[in-house]
């Protein structure tokens, strides 16, 4: 079945190639770069009603998205303010068919208060980043300020406009609140693709098999991973009865057998510097 390639793509992880290259470098990136190509290549497949990007930043996956499903909606959703304004200035989003939104998707309807990352360990950062989050940092050496957006519910924002469902969740360590507030989308969820944590960065975060858990009570089953970063990596999902699609398999087999050829091609790499 489908969902068996998952523990192969583990063991393959386990490869001393991955762990002795840093988080988000080199074979990581590659890995990552070849699940998103394959997510998209099922959210084609699966053909949902509506996408939603959600801690979206430029909204690169829902522009990937529109390419292949001209007449599906697109709703992205950025939470951080500087990000928002940035992108919002430098790309038409209209003209692309895509519904660019400064909003934070969490439990409530209204507003949230924000921590936008200004300073880490290594130094000050720029605000205009990917790591600020509705969570506070369990690290306390992380300097923030807070700000207050403007907030809504996955259901709120999405579940009238379609019946069938694809979620791209990258959202800093918030993923309970966005869970939380989709209760009516996510049984109507076709394929989901999520950042997890196998442990706690954020006050208050749910981690890996929790989320694998609140998922799976929506039908959802996990089928392909990748390595992105130590403790930090992507999940996709797919409704359980889509595991007898063989398109899906094809697209599954194929993602895994290209774990295979980047960890080959690392190996020559080293053997060749």
């Amino acid at each position: 079945m489908t969902h068996d390639f998952l523990p192969q793509q583990q063991t393959l992880f386990d490869d001393p190639v991955i762990s002795e290259t840093p988080n988000r470098r080199g074979v990581r990136v590659q890995i990552h770069s070849d699940l998103v190509d394959a997510f998209v290549n099922l959210v084609a497949l699966t053909r949902p009603d509506v996408v939603a990007e959600i801690g979206a930043h430029e909204a690169s996956f829902s522009q990937k998205i529109r390419t292949a499903l001209p007449t599906s909606k697109i709703v992205a959703f950025e939470a951080n303010p500087k990000v928002y304004e940035q992108f919002r200035s430098r790309t038409d989003f209209s003209s692309l068919g895509i519904d660019y939104r400064h909003e934070a998707v969490a439990d409530i309807d209204g507003t949230v208060s924000f921590h936008i990352v200004v300073g880490l360990l290594t130094g000050v950062i720029g605000q205009i980043n990917a790591i600020s989050s509705i969570n506070l940092r369990a690290n306390t050496a992380v300097q923030s300020e807070m700000v207050e957006i403007p907030a809504t519910t996955l259901d709120r924002a999405i579940a009238h406009m379609g019946e069938s469902f694809c979620l791209w969740i990258d959202v800093e360590g918030a993923q309970k609140q966005v869970l939380e507030g989709g209760k009516r989308v996510l049984p109507q969820v076709n394929s989901l693709m999520i950042e997890v944590e196998d442990y706690a960065f954020w006050n208050g975060q749910i981690l890996n098999k929790n989320i694998e858990s609140i998922l799976a009570g929506h039908g959802l089953v996990p089928i392909m991973i990748d390595c992105e970063a130590d403790r930090q990596h992507n999940v996709v999902f797919i409704q359980r009865q889509l595991l007898v699609n063989e398109g899906v398999a094809t697209i599954i087999r194929q993602y895994t057998e290209n774990i295979h050829t980047r960890i080959k091609s690392a190996h020559d790499n080293s053997r060749q510097s």
